[in-house]
């Protein structure tokens, strides 16, 4: 998945991000960050394998966008209703830490 986005960026998928989401990312921050992760196929990882290679590497300072879009992605249940998604997107949002401690990130 991610050779291809290398080569055809997923534009439309980072819109609905920002549309749900709309004060969470710095949007052209997100976007750069996700084309250095692109562009190189060393850092093809799962979430939570890449969060953790965030943490391990220290490297929450450059990857500051990303951290938060991988806690969203591995925090809020698939099956939760639209306001506790929110609800616990701003908690895991305002305190990754403890979401971390918990093993949830």
């Amino acid at each position: 998945m991610f050779a291809s986005y290398k080569v055809h960026f997923p534009e439309e998928k980072l819109r609905q991000l920002f549309k749900y989401y709309p004060d969470i990312f710095d949007k052209d921050r997100l976007k750069n960050e996700l084309y250095i992760i692109y562009a190189d196929p060393l850092k093809y990882f799962a979430p939570l394998e890449f969060i953790d290679f965030i943490f391990k590497n220290e490297l929450q300072e450059v990857y500051q966008e990303v951290t938060k879009l991988i806690q969203l992605v591995l925090t809020i249940p698939a099956t939760t209703a639209s306001s506790e998604r929110l609800e616990y997107l701003f908690l895991a949002v305002a305190y990754p830490e403890f979401f971390f401690f918990l093993g949830a990130l």
